[in-house]
């Protein structure tokens, strides 16, 4: 499995490490929510905003209808890929 099979090659930079925040998470079983992801400092409010509408546009995660203290989730189509992602997280050395 490759980037590209996970809808991540036309990400930017920042995108890609708030989805790998996201998902880093999700993996330790403190999935995220929306404060929490501005509060990580990974980019400033607005752009953590445009980028988690963007990585939810992608069809990446669900923010979970528009509440921002709901936690965000993986989308539906990576359901059961969750080892895959870390293990491509980890070759990409994004963790």
């Amino acid at each position: 499995m490759c980037s590209s099979d996970l809808g991540l090659t036309p990400l930017e930079k920042d995108e890609r490490a708030i989805f790998n925040y996201i998902v880093t998470r999700i993996a330790n079983d403190k999935p995220p929510n929306i404060p929490e992801i501005v509060d990580a400092n990974l980019t400033s409010r607005a752009s953590t905003y445009r980028h988690l509408n963007n990585l939810e546009q992608a069809g990446l995660i669900n923010l979970g209808g528009g509440d921002r203290r709901a936690s965000i989730a993986i989308s539906s189509r990576f359901k059961g890929y969750d080892k895959a992602i870390m293990k491509l997280i980890k070759q990409l050395n994004l963790a």
